[in-house]
């Protein structure tokens, strides 16, 4: 409804413009003013969009965002480096467990995140910025040679080496102390038996008191264990030669015999070198004297059992490692048996090195202890390592050669290694004992199984024998052995019949 001004009765068209058209022409609804305020706040929200967008490419050296995010960043990294700290110590974290490779992987990662973090934070102070980021990434490349135990680099043993000039403790160690009544025993032996090798090694222990004024000189007597460790490991390493032993005619000190030992004469300083410092040798005679050094003899016997007995400690693989170095063989059996037991993700470059420069030695005549240590090689031995598949050949060889068992884990890696020497002897292995060698076989059976197909074309094969055969091919046989199976199918005796059946199956499933 449209009231007008007047109470006029005429509503012509032109009546009606003149009395509305100039009233809303004249009155203002706000639109340009809407306008206007509409358009301030969308300069106001670009304005504000602008400021944020500045604040993540960082604007100043007191932005909030670039502070926020060069925190993260300096906060990640040292989380970082407290692990390696805490790893280093008496206290249990993932990092003992991890070999050094995926410790620098992770060191050198989390250093990668913190530095892309820190260095964009900032548009002041880009040389202090850079010098930080340079940092990061030096210590995430360096972190675990930092703090991570390395076993030192050690050398073969090897008994032949030059002689030693003998050292100058002091005038008592100067000269051969040994006198002719001393040797008199060893002197009789060489002149009874002059076809044998014999040495004589004489040991003291530590100079107890020395006035030379009043002439007094005394020397502490070596205990029994000591005597009998030293008896047993310096036949082991002489090749299982006989050892007597005789107090000197003074009583400073024990004389081992060394009797017959199956081998040319040599300088066998190197060995002795395990008990002490060698300061008197004729070679050419075979006579040694030599001070005993307790810390070589007794490595193992006052280590904490509780840490070589627990794998989750940190220093379980370090004790263990050492005690490999002793001269008892039942330490070192115990110390390999541990080791291949927990089978360690830490340091097992370092374990497997120190397993190498152990079976240096002759432990052909300790069987448990060479068994030990053979298949803790091959735990921590990674595939390739040099020297490790002659090691364990001439192992193999020695125990074959001596009747005694080879562990599976040793015959299994090393016809993996060494396939071409192992052939031979694992077929004859397997014809006396399939059921313990058919494990080993399957390794082989590029060799084994044409051996396999020719005896199921024998006419005269037993039953055990067939049997023995298609239990071999069902778990390790190939399509090229189905021709020579397949008469079988048909045999008469029903348990062949099924045998063969369950073998063809068998060989099928595998698609080989």
């Amino acid at each position: 409804m449209f009231r007008a001004s007047t109470e006029s009765q005429d509503v012509c068209p032109a009546c009606l413009n003149d009395e509305f058209g100039s009233g809303v022409a004249a009155k203002d609804f706000g639109r340009e003013a809407f306008i206007k305020e509409n358009s301030a706040a969308m300069r106001r929200q670009q304005a504000r969009a602008t400021r944020l967008s500045k604040n993540f490419r960082s604007a100043t050296a007191y932005n909030l965002i670039g502070m926020l995010r060069c925190g993260l960043g300096v906060i990640l990294f040292m989380i970082c480096v407290l692990l390696f700290l805490i790893s280093d110590g008496d206290q249990m974290t993932f990092l003992n467990q991890l070999d050094y490779t995926y410790q620098l992987c992770i060191s050198l990662g989390t250093a990668l995140i913190s530095s892309l973090l820190l260095l964009p934070s900032f548009t002041r102070h880009k040389i202090v910025v850079a010098s930080f980021w340079v940092i990061m990434l030096s210590m995430g490349a360096t972190m675990p040679s930092m703090w991570h135990f390395k076993v030192p680099n050690v050398s073969d043993y090897e008994p032949e080496t030059a002689e030693e000039k003998p050292g100058d403790d002091a005038a008592l160690t100067s000269g051969r102390h040994l006198t002719d009544a001393d040797l008199a025993y060893f002197n009789e032996l060489k002149e009874s038996r002059t076809r044998g090798v014999h040495y004589s090694v004489f040991v003291r222990c530590d100079l107890v008191k020395e006035d030379v004024a009043e002439g007094i000189i005394s020397f502490g007597r070596m205990e029994q264990p000591t005597r009998n460790l030293i008896r047993t490991s310096l036949s082991r390493l002489m090749k299982g030669a006989k050892v007597e032993i005789n107090n000197s005619a003074d009583g400073s000190g024990v004389i081992f015999t060394v009797v017959n030992v199956p081998d040319e004469r040599k300088n066998i300083s190197s060995i002795l070198n395990r008990y002490g410092r060698v300061y008197y040798s004729e070679p050419a005679e075979g006579i040694y004297e030599l001070l005993l050094e307790p810390d070589k003899v007794k490595i193992g016997d006052g280590y904490d059992a509780a840490v070589m007995l627990d794998p989750l400690h940190p220093s379980f693989a370090e004790l263990n490692m050492k005690a490999l170095r002793s001269l008892d063989a039942e330490i070192v059996r115990a110390a390999a048996s541990r080791l291949a037991e927990a089978n360690v993700n830490r340091l097992r470059n370092d374990i497997a090195v120190r397993i190498i420069e152990a079976l240096q030695q002759p432990w052909e005549s300790e069987a448990d202890t060479y068994n030990a240590l053979a298949e803790a090689l091959v735990v921590y031995a990674p595939h390739g390592m040099p020297q490790v598949a002659d090691i364990l050949w001439r192992y193999f060889q020695n125990n074959i050669r001596a009747g005694r068992g080879v562990s599976q884990r040793v015959a299994v890696r090393l016809a993996q290694e060494a396939p071409d020497k192992m052939k031979t002897p694992v077929l004859k292995l397997w014809q006396a004992n399939p059921t313990a060698w058919n494990e080993v076989a399957g390794v082989l059976v590029e060799f084994m199984e044409p051996y396999m197909i020719e005896q199921l074309t024998k006419k005269n094969l037993s039953v055990k024998d067939l049997t023995h055969v298609m239990n071999y091919l069902q778990s390790y046989g190939t399509s090229r052995a189905l021709p020579a199976l397949q008469p079988y199918v048909e045999h008469g005796d029903k348990a062949i019949t099924r045998k063969a059946s369950n073998t063809i199956d068998s060989i099928k499933g595998r698609g080989k």
